[in-house]
């Protein structure tokens, strides 16, 4: 794993916000490719968690969101402002107010190149508002240089998709449902 992985960051993982950082090795690149996984928090919080462990977000080449929750994209705006790469769902964009080029846009099962050897198929995964209306969500198999795979997962219940022909070297669980409660 550690040929792929350099630093990894969990900024946070709670109901107030979601955001991890990731350094990916690529093949040809000298520098790491510098992953944000969600930005569940306003820009200055994921500034400051960086430059705890001597990272900035300059360092942070692209951004992937999983769904229109404002702890997973409340930190879009200015993030896009700033030029950061932002790969997501239609409805995060349409609801940050921003409109982005349809090579930004995240679609159920296609996948999509965000970087040089980095590709991330999106698996959707089923995810409520209060009111029972399905959220546009997804799983994300990162894969690097075809031979290293990252699995992302947050807010579902379960996975409808058989995800064993994708054997992952790191997955990433993100989770505060409470069984009981059903939230």
């Amino acid at each position: 794993m550690s040929e792929r992985l350099g630093t990894v960051i969990n900024i946070g993982s709670n109901s107030q916000g979601n955001a991890f950082y990731l350094e990916i090795k690529r093949d040809g690149f000298k520098k790491p490719f510098g992953l944000l996984l969600d930005c569940g928090f306003r820009y200055e919080k994921i500034a400051t968690a960086l430059r705890e462990y001597g990272k900035s977000v300059n360092d942070i080449n692209s951004i992937l969101i999983t769904h229109e929750h404002n702890d997973h994209c409340i930190g879009v705006r200015e993030m896009h402002d700033r030029g950061k790469a932002i790969f997501a769902p239609p409805n995060v964009f349409t609801r940050n107010g921003l409109t982005v080029n349809e090579s930004f846009i995240i679609k159920s099962l296609h996948k999509k190149s965000i970087a040089d050897g980095v590709r991330v198929l999106p698996i959707p995964l089923d995810h409520q508002e209060l009111d029972g209306s399905m959220v546009e969500n997804y799983a994300y198999i990162i894969e690097v240089n075809n031979d290293f795979r990252i699995l992302y997962i947050t807010d579902t219940k379960f996975i409808r998709y058989d995800l064993s022909p994708y054997p992952s070297d790191l997955i990433i669980v993100e989770s505060i449902f409470d069984i009981v409660t059903g939230k």
